[in-house]
């Protein structure tokens, strides 16, 4: 475990921190796309509902 921990931190100082906060750009507007598209989806599911009623 603490090996794999060695490897990660090893990796992140060779990246610069512009590097660094791209990824977490990254990461972030990935999780807003994703919650974008389960809100987007429940939306559609309650208009569905809705017209069946």
């Amino acid at each position: 475990m603490s090996k794999a921990n060695d490897n990660k931190l090893k990796i992140i100082e060779f990246k610069t921190q512009k590097q660094i906060t791209d990824d977490r750009r990254m990461k972030r507007s990935e999780k807003r796309q994703e919650l974008r598209k389960r809100v987007e989806a429940i939306r559609n599911y309650g208009m569905q509902r809705e017209k069946t009623y």
